[in-house]
């Protein structure tokens, strides 16, 4: 009963995730009540997490949703900025961040709410030096911050990309999972490494989470801002409540 538990709350995690991020705010902690470790339940949560997303970031990418001109400089720049992340995790204690991430999710989730037309429609008028120079530097800040801790990364990549490139919500999802597949990548070598993943359990929650990605990305796909924008903002309350009251 334990373990398909845990494989149900990996597909919600990864369909949930597909569409507005913020899926670890389910699967994380299915694993700690599993009764893993901290360490290895992060990392076993980064192997099953990370086969979820590569489907739905794949899924955004047949659909055409993405942008390839932008992710060939973006993906380094997130991979450097995770790395640098998961460093830093190692040498600074990152619970300062539960204090002040909750705001931020909070203000994410009021804007979203109140300005309806954000991301609605694609405004996208081309590339220039600025908007690529902004869009290297979020993706590396966003990289080192899921590298370093974590919750929300989704909603930030997803916000900032509509704020710098005016894409509409569907397309700057798309690319935002590209870009949390690369974090995840980084995290799950490092986590590796470190021999802090239950192979087996991961692999097999894995298959659940590849489903729900697989079912998200498709939802998604079909209904557009309709339903990233609700979502977006429950899943950004749902994390800001659970820093402040579970840290």
């Amino acid at each position: 009963m334990n373990l398909l538990f845990l494989c149900i709350a990996g597909f919600c995690a990864l369909f949930v995730d597909a569409i507005s991020g913020g899926g670890g705010l389910i699967s994380l902690p299915a694993y700690l009540i599993f009764g893993l470790p901290y360490k290895v339940a992060s990392g076993t949560n980064k192997l099953s997490s990370t086969m979820g997303t590569s489907i739905s970031a794949f899924n955004y990418f047949k659909n055409g949703q993405t942008n390839l001109r932008f992710l060939k400089l973006a993906v380094p720049a997130n991979a450097l900025g995770a790395i640098c992340g998961v460093l830093s995790l190692l040498a600074i204690n990152p619970d300062f961040l539960k204090k002040v991430i909750p705001i931020l999710l909070i203000i994410v989730a009021i804007y979203t709410l109140f300005k309806k037309n954000i991301g609605a429609k694609d405004e996208f008028k081309g590339f220039n030096k600025k908007n690529y120079l902004l869009g290297i530097l979020l993706a590396f800040s966003l990289g080192f911050y899921d590298g370093f801790f974590g919750p929300g990364t989704g909603s930030f990549l997803i916000l900032g990309i509509i704020f710098i490139f005016k894409f509409d919500m569907l397309k700057s999802s798309g690319i935002a999972k590209a870009l949390n597949l690369t974090s995840n990548l980084v995290s799950l070598v490092i986590f590796s490494i470190n021999k802090s993943i239950d192979l087996r359990l991961g692999l097999l929650v894995g298959v659940f989470c590849m489903l729900g990605g697989f079912l998200g990305s498709k939802l998604a796909i079909k209904n557009g801002a309709k339903i990233i924008r609700p979502l977006m903002v429950l899943v950004s309350i749902s994390m800001a409540l659970k820093l402040i009251f579970f840290p």
